[in-house]
């Protein structure tokens, strides 16, 4: 380890380990990390989430897909319109990443497409931008409060203990060592909604969804995201330096032209970064040409023209090869 860098804010922190350059099984020190910080694991604050250990991979963006929603109209509820854009954004996304590499289509790299086929998915990296985190609220009116003889951080606190995961033990038998977990964590407000929060004499139970109203949802946000005056999501797709730029955005060129979407959604792209790419291959391009024709002209002039051809040919033999 090269450098550690360790950063604490509101409700999280984070250690960046910076390795030395000539380490080359990044896997096996990710491993020993891990095992080092499953060990303090059950030192941690209680109710805090599990750790998660990641190898961070420097990426470049290559292009950028906006995924617009239908017309909301007065009637129209919002939530539900959100939820729905969320979810053909998270479906768009994970068939990005399934995706096998496109064939190259016109210029060299079509005459030797077989020097640009990668091994794997073509795409590794698509993220949605500024999304807004997933949120369960729970909201109940003080009438219910007062009618089970509640407050609002006693409520609060019976739903936070049965909506629980954690570990209760181990249990030893002749042959074999059993882990002991109790979990009833819920994931889904439909879930919570179902969690028991007190019990009356007569053995009935009072649910959440009793007492309460359950709003499956997003997090409150200041911001909006809108694509050309329309609600919208963003995925960005990015490459490693060790991924080819042409075979990411062709992939995603392809993917959006043949895409089916339900009815009055649209996908849009922007920022193609192989349009500049390209813009310098033109350049390069360009100068090679009047290079080809001034060494030409002037080992023409000096020497005899068979040498010229020859000596001029290795310019355009070099930009294919390396270009």
């Amino acid at each position: 380890i090269k450098k550690i860098t360790s950063v604490a804010t509101e409700n999280s922190g984070s250690v960046v380990l910076e390795l030395n350059s000539n380490i080359k099984d990044v896997q096996r020190v990710m491993n020993d990390v891990r095992s080092e910080i499953d060990q303090i694991a059950n030192q941690l604050p209680p109710r805090a989430e599990d750790p998660e250990v990641k190898q961070i991979v420097f990426r470049a963006p290559a292009i950028t897909i906006g995924i617009t929603g239908p017309d909301r109209g007065a009637a129209a509820d919002p939530l539900q319109a959100d939820l729905e854009l969320r979810e053909v954004a998270e479906e768009i996304r994970s068939e990005l990443l399934d995706l096998p590499a496109a064939k190259p289509k016109n210029g060299v790299r079509a005459a030797f497409a077989f020097l640009y086929q990668p091994k794997g998915n073509a795409i590794s990296s698509a993220e949605i931008a500024n999304e807004r985190p997933y949120e369960i609220g729970i909201e109940i009116s003080e009438d219910k409060l007062r009618e089970f003889g509640l407050d609002l951080r006693g409520f609060a606190d019976l739903v936070r203990k049965q909506n629980v995961n954690v570990p209760g033990g181990k249990m030893e038998t002749v042959g074999q060592e059993l882990l002991l977990r109790g979990n009833n964590k819920r994931e889904t407000g439909t879930e919570i909604a179902k969690l028991p929060v007190i019990t009356k004499p007569n053995g009935d139970v009072v649910t959440v969804g009793d007492v309460a109203k359950v709003i499956d949802g997003f997090q409150e946000t200041t911001s909006l995201n809108l694509i050309d005056g329309q609600p919208g999501l963003v995925i960005e797709v990015s490459k490693t330096s060790e991924e080819d730029l042409f075979t990411v955005v062709d992939t995603v060129k392809d993917y959006v032209a043949n895409k089916q979407l339900p009815a009055g959604y649209d996908l849009r792209l922007w920022g193609d970064v192989s349009l500049d790419v390209v813009d310098r291959i033109d350049l390069l391009s360009r100068n090679g040409t009047q290079g080809l024709i001034l060494v030409f002209l002037v080992l023409a002039v000096f020497l005899e023209l068979r040498l010229a051809f020859w000596v001029a040919m290795g310019i355009p033999v070099a930009r294919v090869l390396f270009c």
